[in-house]
């Protein structure tokens, strides 16, 4: 499972660099804010039902048949990590059997694009290695998890 997702890694996130320009440019220029969510299922499955959850204004893209990204407009720390955890509840609804593993970073905690989007699938990877499904896991996820280990 780890392997799948780290031989593609850099593929994936040069591909949601591109894709995130738009909302990346609004957020310099304009100073509105957006979070990425990642959603990665251990079995090929089809989430693309999950967008219908999403505001207009959001969107939701399949990057291969495990991992999906959601582009949350206009959201803080807070609003994006409690839209992923209402994705996180659809997706339990549907698919209960299946691990499932959500992160979430917000734009307004970075300078540099490429390092969010770096550390979103750097949050992916932590919790698929520490079997953190079913969690929303942002970076202060990570500081709780080592208070503890």
């Amino acid at each position: 499972m780890i392997d799948l997702f780290n031989k593609h890694r850099k593929k994936f996130q040069e591909e949601l660099v591109k894709k995130v320009a738009l909302y990346d440019y609004r957020h310099v220029r304009y100073n509105i804010n957006y979070s990425i969510a990642a959603c990665y299922i251990t079995e090929p499955t089809d989430l693309t039902n999950i967008a219908s959850n999403l505001r207009l204004s959001d969107d939701f893209i399949k990057i291969n048949d495990h991992l999906y990204v959601m582009f949350l407009d206009s959201t803080d720390d807070e609003q994006g990590i409690k839209t992923s955890a209402n994705i996180l509840s659809c997706v339990q609804a549907q698919f209960f059997t299946k691990p499932f593993y959500i992160a979430v970073v917000t734009a307004s905690n970075y300078t540099d694009l490429f390092q969010m989007v770096h550390d979103l699938f750097d949050l992916i990877e932590y919790a698929l290695i520490h079997n953190m499904n079913n969690i929303v896991v942002d970076s202060s996820k990570l500081i709780q998890n080592d208070q503890f280990v």
